[in-house]
């Protein structure tokens, strides 16, 4: 019963912080304050705070406090003035001036709008309430709101105080997964839980609070934990795709855990569709009929891809469009683009959607239109992506393929991490801010992969808010090409609880790896945790420090999939989760062999001079070989110099032979005749 209680009051104040991005201008003038109550307890908030209080007849809170109980991810986009909160794989949009909120890309519209009292942003509370499922009264003679979730009553809560629910000890759920992130109404999605210690699992509707089913039955793993499978069934009436969300509880024969640190949440969406993923629909063989008012028309560079590759999608649109996103039918990922160009009314945006699960794939793009929102119709687009890599692009020609910031928010004073995605040709890359200030370079990249360069930057970030930035691609002559990325800057102060930043220690990563990472801090951060994105604790607290307003944690974990994002949770002194950092491991998952740094003396030498470089290796290499542009070998040696951290190190000087500029590679073999290459360049003058 704590437990949904607790969920309850989440779920309530996660639409609550919807409204946050909304600055609706409201009057000053002095407002009566109106107490609150929750499952019979007054909400709290601080006295130098706005308070809720009466606006045009309606009752409305403060949320911001609210926000910072909840451990939420907040992003800011400044331009579309959206604010996106996520948290254990759902994603909430809210956008200024606008009446409707997007729940995993699903509308719910609502008939008020938040407004800003004293720059507080507050939010009418029965919209709130009512919205997941729970009573909002008004009492006339107290002058005071009383909410009720599904599962309240006050004899229930009068018994649990008195007779304290009997814990269930050590039971938790490890994992919960579905097989499918989207279903028809009355189609089943096929949930698989793990649990430890645990005989029985509690399924509970995180919006209505209501036991949908206590799994019993399961099956034992060779680690000791206990699988359990169900089947959910998609219900939904509306007109409207509908996201269903649902609480996991791991228990045993007295109870069930309620610990929410224990539990895990899984959700999926029903659309009104007979089968949303439905591999056989022929009507899906040929473009649809363009289902939106304000799109004008939409074009792939293919209709079969590799796996992993990226689409080309070209969207072409009227020009009240502000930005357009595309999600895919396997999963939460989804690629947005503001940008665009505009031309006889008509906006052109281009987006690259990554796909990278196998089979019949269905693209849903989506219009954002200014002033009210994403559009509920979606635009669905069926692709197929092949079973082998046979059919990757190859990227020959000066280009930037991607660019992918690592971390989701960067605070201020604190380094953003980017990786820049290049064709082969490219021999240098930089970012520059909108003052054309350059911000990070890089003349060596940091991985060769599927015919692209990888090349890792990072820069401080120095101002709040949404921030542009140019990434520049250089080849051998000086050309250039360039591409848009851009990121939130959020400020902070010393007596928040945040973690401000993660620096990946171990470099030579690949799945399966142990990974060190120092994570910065807030001082109201006492401990934290490492996460998968399947919300699988991975790694530990292994030491701390303080240094003035700041604490530094030294953290570890298995990586098992370099590809995925992961999380570190930070807890403040009241054991509550207080913030969550969202990053992505620089590594590879591609086999042993790797070269993983190259550290150039100069990149200009004389023609009497020798050329210096030291070079880290995977251990695993059994020689190491230089050639120049000729293909005439430059330099060979069979051991390195020194090895240190199972990294060997290649301390290496040799002479070069031609004036002007000089490409050369290394190459490194190891005993099954598996290479790796690297190419670096350097001007020899007179």
């Amino acid at each position: 019963m704590k437990l949904l209680k607790k969920l309850a009051s989440l779920a309530m104040s996660v639409v609550m912080l919807l409204s946050c991005v909304c600055f609706t201008a409201a009057t000053t003038e002095a407002a009566e304050v109106i107490p609150v109550y929750l499952n019979g307890k007054q909400l709290e908030f601080p006295a130098n705070d706005a308070q809720p209080q009466i606006y045009q007849n309606r009752t409305y809170v403060p949320i911001r406090k609210t926000a910072e109980y909840l451990g939420l991810s907040i992003n800011w986009n400044s331009k579309t003035e959206t604010l996106t909160f996520s948290r254990e794989g759902v994603t909430i949009d809210h956008t200024m001036r606008s009446n409707i909120v997007y729940v995993s890309g699903n509308p719910r519209t609502f008939d008020t709008r938040s407004i800003n009292v004293q720059n507080r942003t507050l939010m009418p509370i029965r919209m709130l309430g009512e919205s997941i499922g729970a009573t909002v009264d008004w009492d006339n003679d107290k002058r005071a709101v009383y909410i009720k979730t599904a599962d309240y009553n006050e004899a229930t809560t009068e018994a649990a105080t008195a007779a304290p629910v009997v814990s269930s000890g050590s039971a938790k759920i490890i994992n919960a997964s579905l097989n499918k992130s989207s279903i028809g109404a009355g189609e089943t999605v096929k949930l698989t839980v793990t649990a430890k210690d645990a005989t029985r699992v509690r399924l509970v509707d995180a919006q209505t609070q209501k036991e949908i089913e206590v799994i019993s039955e399961y099956g034992e793993s060779d680690d000791g934990t206990r699988v359990f499978e169900t089947l959910l069934k998609g219900e939904n009436d509306s007109k409207d795709s509908v996201v269903k969300t649902v609480m996991v509880l791991a228990g045993n024969d007295s109870s069930f855990n309620e610990s929410l640190s224990e539990t895990r949440t899984v959700s999926y969406v029903v659309t009104t569709d007979k089968s949303s993923d439905d591999d056989d629909d022929d009507d899906d063989d040929e473009k649809e009929t363009i289902k939106s008012d304000h799109l004008v028309s939409y074009k792939l560079d293919s209709t079969t891809y590799a796996e992993d590759d990226y689409a080309n999608v070209t969207v072409v649109t009227d020009n009240e469009v502000s930005k357009v996103r595309i999600t895919n039918s396997y999963s939460n990922g989804r690629t947005e683009s503001s940008e665009y160009t505009e031309k006889s009314k008509e906006r052109t945006f281009k987006l690259k959607p990554r796909l990278s699960q196998k089979g019949t794939v269905y693209l849903y793009i989506t219009l954002y239109i200014e002033d009210e929102g994403y559009e509920a119709v979606q635009q669905k687009v069926k692709v197929t992506v092949g079973k082998t890599a046979s059919s990757k692009k190859s990227y020959d020609e000066l280009e930037i393929v991607d660019i992918d910031v690592l971390n989701d928010t960067v605070y201020v004073d604190e380094e953003a991490h980017v990786l820049v995605y290049t064709s082969t040709d490219v021999t240098e890359v930089s970012i520059y801010d909108e003052d054309d200030k350059k911000m990070a370079t890089s003349y060596y990249y940091y991985s060769k992969e599927d015919g692209q360069l990888i090349w890792n930057l990072s820069f401080e970030v120095s101002s709040s808010g949404r921030q542009k930035y140019y990434a520049y691609a250089y080849n051998d002559d000086d050309e250039k090409v360039s591409e848009i990325f851009k990121l939130d800057g959020e400020k902070y102060s010393k007596n928040d609880a945040v973690v401000l930043s993660v620096e990946q220690r171990t470099s030579n990563v690949r799945d399966g790896d142990t990974c060190k990472f120092n994570v910065k801090c807030t001082n109201g951060i006492y401990k934290v945790i490492l996460t998968d994105d399947r919300g699988r604790e991975l790694g530990w607290e292994s030491s701390s420090s303080k240094s003035g307003s700041n604490s530094e944690f030294t953290v570890k974990g298995t990586i098992s999939d370099v590809e995925s994002d992961y999380y570190i949770y930070g807890y403040d002194d009241a054991d509550f989760k207080a913030s969550v950092y969202k990053f992505r491991v620089v590594g590879s998952s591609s086999g042993d062999l790797q070269i993983i740094s190259v550290d150039l003396d100069s990149n200009k030498v004389d023609i009497d001079d020798d050329i210096e470089l030291t070079v880290e290796t995977s251990t695993n290499v059994e020689r190491l070989v230089i050639v120049d542009q000729d293909d005439n070998r430059v330099y060979k040696k069979t051991k390195p110099t020194k090895e240190k951290d199972d990294v060997y190190i290649w301390e290496i000087s040799f002479s070069p032979e031609e004036k002007g500029r000089n490409t050369f590679t290394i190459t490194i073999e190891d005993e099954d005749d598996n290479t790796e290459e690297y190419d670096f360049n350097v001007q020899v003058t007179k």
